[in-house]
Formats: structure tokens, C-alpha cells, sequence
């Protein structure tokens, strides 16, 4: 059974759900590029980490009622 690509999770997956078509580098906790095609500015590290909880417990979900060991 192949888990749904919508169902990875990170830190980049969390960025770029937030802020879709931006290209970034990191260093740490702190953008050291950012390019925007809409011109938005790189969210909270607060803001990334909810969306890589929320995408982690989906996951979670996920495989708790679709995966049978």
C-alpha cells in the first residue's frame, strides 16, 4: 500500500503548504533566502511548526485507519 504523497511531513513540506511557490534556504530556525512569487513575506517559525503538527497528526491518523500490521 503506497501512503498518500498529501500525507508527508516536515519541515520543508510545512513551508511550502503555507507559503506555495516560494523558494527558501534555512539555516537553523531562520530563512536565509527567501523569493516569493507573491511577495509574502516567510511565515513564523510558531506558524511552521502548527502546520508541521497539524500534517504530522494527519498522518498519524492516517496510518492508524489505513495501515493493518
Amino acid at each position: 500500500m503506497n501512503i498518500p504523497f498529501e500525507l508527508l511531513w516536515g519541515v520543508d513540506v510545512a513551508i511550502k503548504k503555507l507559503r506555495p511557490g516560494a523558494n527558501f534556504q534555512l539555516e537553523g530556525t531562520n530563512f536565509t533566502q527567501w523569493t516569493c512569487p507573491n511577495n509574502t513575506n516567510p511565515p513564523t517559525w510558531d506558524e511552521v511548526m502548527a502546520q508541521l503538527q497539524a500534517d504530522q497528526q494527519a498522518a498519524e491518523e492516517w496510518q492508524q485507519n489505513n495501515l493493518t500490521l
